[in-house]
């Protein structure tokens, strides 16, 4: 299940980071988060924070992709509500949204 998230988010990501990246130009901000809303419900029954967590793994690995290039956070919400998010550590995001690490599920 993990991989048919990874292959989805792999379809659209391109598209969705020029647009992160122009609205973050136009509002001047300094944080963007990619959100994936999952509305299949098998996989939102099934995927917890730790397959959540491998689906953002394969997306940082990714370099002939370079599919997080310009992203910030990755932020998935469950077809129940469930959220999970992922942010990027080596910019300090955490510390700029003033959320703690321990906190983000």
């Amino acid at each position: 299940m993990e991989k048919q998230v990874y292959q989805k988010i792999l379809e659209h990501i391109w598209k969705a980071r020029k647009q992160l990246s122009a609205s973050a130009q136009e509002l001047a901000c300094s944080t963007t988060l990619y959100a994936c809303v999952i509305n299949w419900f098998e996989h939102s029954i099934h995927l917890d924070e730790e397959s959540y967590q491998l689906v953002v793994n394969w997306l940082e690995k990714d370099s002939d992709q370079e599919s997080l290039i310009g992203v910030d956070g990755v932020f998935f919400i469950s077809k129940f509500g469930q959220t999970f998010l992922f942010l990027n550590e080596t910019k300090d995001i955490h510390g700029r949204l003033a959320i703690p690490k321990d906190n983000l599920s």
